[in-house]
């Protein structure tokens, strides 16, 4: 972690690389977590990307899920991309009303990250907690998340 915030002082643009990430996407999975999210939010919308994927991703901790949850909530970047504000915007959703009143926004400013959220939801998975018995039980079958990932699938955002 040290020689990550030695590159995002020295040279930022670099940090944004393939290499930094990854080691930041693994720092936030580890003990050095607080550290590496700290660092993720100096990366802009790029870290807001990587907070998203650690908060979607199936097979991530549970505590890094809601670590990354938290970092969407309270520290969203500001020139985040329209795909990460929507995808984020379903992910934190409180329910499943909330989230089928999101679609419409989701068809139009959606992306890949927006695409793969919506596979999950259609089956049955992306829930915010273990708790919920049926998973988002409003959106399965629904002819407007079918329409919404159509839309996404045919490539009509990046």
């Amino acid at each position: 972690m040290t020689s990550g915030d030695h590159v995002l002082s020295v040279a930022p643009n670099n940090a944004q690389g393939g290499k930094v990430m990854g080691i930041l996407w693994r720092a936030a999975q580890s003990p050095a977590s607080e550290h590496a999210f700290s660092a993720l939010r100096k990366l802009g919308a790029r870290g807001s990307d990587v907070a998203l994927d650690l908060a979607a991703t199936p097979g991530v901790r549970d505590a890094v899920k809601e670590h990354a949850r938290a970092e969407l909530g309270d520290h969203l970047a500001v020139d985040a991309s329209s795909d990460t504000r929507i995808a984020a915007a379903l992910l934190l959703a409180p329910d499943c009303n909330a989230r089928l009143a999101l679609l419409d926004r989701a068809e139009r400013e959606g992306g890949k990250r927006t695409l793969a959220l919506l596979d999950r939801f259609a089956n049955g998975a992306g829930c915010n907690s273990a708790g919920d018995s049926a998973c988002n039980a409003c959106l399965l079958g629904s002819p407007a998340l079918a329409h919404a990932r159509e839309h996404l699938g045919a490539g009509a955002h990046p």
